[in-house]
């Protein structure tokens, strides 16, 4: 397998993209340690079938846009096996429905704290031991919305993915030297997830007829880019952003 003997931490991963990355990076061989807030029964569900599946996994509460949550959490998983190899910065929220008048400061700093700081803060605790071990994969998610502006979501969503991005470069380029790499993967529509699973039917037909392959994402289609970038196969790519949408965008 090829992730065999790594270790990976996976935020937000209790559900959706989060959920299916961590089962598809613990069926590649890697061990996995399954981040959560809020949902421990959703958490404690991926490390059940990851671990009837063979794979050593358990699951760690964690707010990772708090500092010291994020150090708990590298500091648990560095005890349960010595070393961070992949780090899935997947942790996010949607802030679905607000128009731009409706978003109060408190909204905005709620969703760069969440989406786009815990990235910043969890891949802050983990490069160091990733640099020491000289080598390391960190991918980040991002979305359609921080790549083009015809994708319809709200403003301070779009302005945390776009900075998603952005770091991800910033990171790639600074720390290439010591073999770490670091990729962004932006999904667009991903229809079995906990943000899309209530849309309601019209507006998804809508989407999907201005998808050139004629029909929305699944969680296994953004798993499978993930893996691949935390593999060795992806060595030589780093500071790229993999969209993931079937063409919507292209």
């Amino acid at each position: 397998m090829i992730l065999d003997g790594k270790v990976a931490l996976v935020t937000g991963a209790s559900s959706g993209i989060g959920r299916a990355a961590a089962l598809r990076l613990g069926s590649a061989g890697a061990k996995v340690c399954v981040n959560s807030w809020q949902d421990e029964k959703g958490a404690e569900e991926v490390v059940r079938l990851l671990c009837e599946s063979g794979v050593k996994s358990f699951q760690r509460q964690a707010d990772v846009s708090r500092e010291q949550d994020v150090e708990e959490l590298v500091d648990a998983v560095l005890a349960e096996w010595g070393r961070i190899d992949i780090l899935v910065n997947n942790a996010g929220i949607s802030g679905a429905g607000t128009s731009f008048f409706e978003i109060s400061g408190d909204d905005w700093d709620r969703m760069l704290r969440v989406n786009l700081k815990s990235v910043f803060l969890c891949s802050k605790a983990v490069l160091p031991h990733m640099i020491a071990s000289g080598k390391g994969k960190i991918i980040n998610l991002s979305s359609t919305a921080g790549t083009s502006s015809i994708v319809a979501c709200n403003a301070h969503y779009g302005a945390a993915k776009g900075g998603i991005i952005s770091l991800t470069k910033r990171l790639a380029r600074d720390f290439g030297r010591h073999a770490i790499t670091v990729n962004c993967v932006a999904p667009g529509l991903i229809l079995d997830t906990g943000f899309n699973r209530t849309m309601p039917q019209e507006k998804i037909d809508d989407y999907v007829g201005q998808i050139p392959l004629g029909r929305p994402g699944y969680t296994r289609d953004v798993a499978g880019i993930i893996t691949f970038l935390a593999s060795d196969e992806a060595d030589f790519i780093t500071g790229q952003v993999i969209v993931v949408d079937g063409g919507a965008t292209c």
